[in-house]
C-alpha cells in the first residue's frame, strides 16, 4: 500500500480515487516521505519530498507541515515552486562550469533521508548531480545560477520523467539477472550504419591527453568471487538464422584509421595487462582461427606481418604461398 491509497482489490474497478486538480496532489504518510532535515524530524509545508519505493518514486511538494509521523500529508507532483537549489553536480561529469545552472537544466533531488544539505548532496538537496545511488529526477530549472552557488530559484517540478532520462543516470545496482540496460534494435529494410546506436566523437581544440571515444571497463571488485564463466568487458557478435551466400562478414569488427598524414606509430591494437597473456586468442575450433595442417616448409618467403613490439623491438610472423 502507498499513502491513503486502496490495496489490491480493495476498490472495485473503475472507482475514482484521485483528489483535486486531475490527481496531481497526492496523499502520503509523513512516515513515507523523504524530506530535508529538520530539528523535529518532521516534513515542513513546502519542501521538496521524494516518496521512495524499493522500485520507484514520486517527487513533489509537500503542502502542509506534519507533527506526527503517522500525519497526512498533501504532496503536489506538479507546479512551478520557488525552491533552495545547488549549482552543482558530479565528478563524473566534468566540464568547465559544470555545476552552472540555466533555464530548461534537469534537475535533481537527493533521496536521502537525513543530514545536512550541504553542495545539493544532503537529504532531498537539488541540484544537477544524477547518481542513481543517491538521486531521482525532479524537475526542469527556470533560473539561473552560477557555479558553485546556492539559493531559491523558481523550478518546474514534474513527476513523470522520460525514461530516456532514468536511463542515462549513472551508477545503478543490477541485480544478478538483470542489466544496466538493454537494447534491441531491428530493421526490415534498407542500410543502417548503425543499427542499435552510433556514436561519433569530435575533438575540438588542443588535446594534452589520450582520446577515447567509446571505452568500456569490467571492475571486478575485491570482495566479488568469479565463477567458471568468462569475465570480460566486452561481447559482441553476429547471428544469422540462414546462409547468406552473397555477403561477406567481418563477425570481430571493422576497424579504420582515414589519416591525411602518417602518425608516429600506428598500431590496431594495444594490449596491456599485469598478467602473462596465455594466448592471443582463445579459439573455440580450429576453423575459427582458420587453421591449416602443417606442411613442407619448402616455399619461398613471400615476406613478414609485425605481430607485436616488445621492448621497441617489432616482432614478425613470416607469411608463405600455398598454405605452407
Amino acid at each position: 500500500m502507498c499513502g491513503v491509497y486502496p490495496a489490491q482489490d480493495v476498490a472495485d474497478a473503475g472507482d475514482q480515487v484521485s483528489s483535486a486538480d486531475e490527481g496531481r496532489v497526492l496523499t502520503f504518510l509523513e512516515s513515507e516521505l523523504f524530506h530535508p532535515y529538520h530539528a523535529d524530524g518532521f516534513v515542513d509545508k513546502g519542501d521538496p519530498v521524494v516518496a521512495q519505493t524499493s522500485t520507484g518514486f514520486i517527487v513533489g511538494i509537500a503542502k502542509g507541515s506534519a507533527l506526527a509521523a503517522t500525519d497526512l500529508i498533501a504532496v503536489d507532483t506538479e507546479g512551478i515552486w520557488a525552491l533552495m537549489v545547488y549549482a552543482d553536480t558530479d565528478d563524473v561529469w566534468l566540464t568547465s562550469q559544470v555545476g552552472t545552472i540555466t533555464p530548461g537544466d534537469q534537475l535533481f533531488i537527493n533521496r536521502v533521508t537525513t543530514g545536512a544539505i550541504t553542495a545539493g548532496v544532503g537529504a532531498c538537496g537539488i541540484s544537477k548531480r544524477r547518481d542513481h545511488a543517491t538521486q531521482v529526477p525532479f524537475g526542469v530549472a527556470l533560473g539561473s545560477m552560477t557555479d558553485g552557488d546556492e539559493g531559491v530559484i523558481p523550478v518546474k517540478v514534474h513527476n513523470q520523467p522520460s525514461f530516456d532520462l532514468v536511463s542515462g543516470m549513472c551508477n545503478r545496482n543490477v541485480a544478478t539477472t538483470d542489466a544496466g540496460f538493454s537494447y534491441f534494435a531491428r530493421m526490415t529494410a534498407g542500410q543502417s550504419e548503425g543499427l542499435a546506436g552510433y556514436v561519433d566523437g569530435t575533438v575540438l581544440g588542443v588535446v594534452a591527453g589520450a582520446v577515447y571515444n567509446f571505452g568500456t571497463w569490467l571492475a571486478i571488485d575485491s570482495a566479488a568471487t568469479m565463477g567458471a564463466n568468462v569475465g570480460t568487458p566486452l561481447d559482441t557478435g553476429i547471428y544469422s538464422g540462414a546462409a547468406q551466400a552473397a555477403c561477406t562478414l567481418y563477425f570481430a569488427g571493422q576497424h579504420h584509421a582515414q589519416l591525411f598524414g602518417a602518425p608516429a606509430a600506428l598500431y590496431a591494437w594495444r594490449l596491456s595487462s599485469t598478467q602473462t597473456i596465455t594466448a592471443l586468442i582463445a579459439a573455440a575450433n580450429a576453423g575459427s582461427v582458420g587453421y591449416a595442417a602443417d606442411a613442407t616448409e619448402d616455399a619461398t618467403k613471400l615476406g613478414a606481418i609485425p605481430l607485436f613490439v616488445l621492448g621497441g623491438v617489432t616482432h614478425y610472423v613470416r607469411t608463405y604461398a600455398d598454405g605452407s
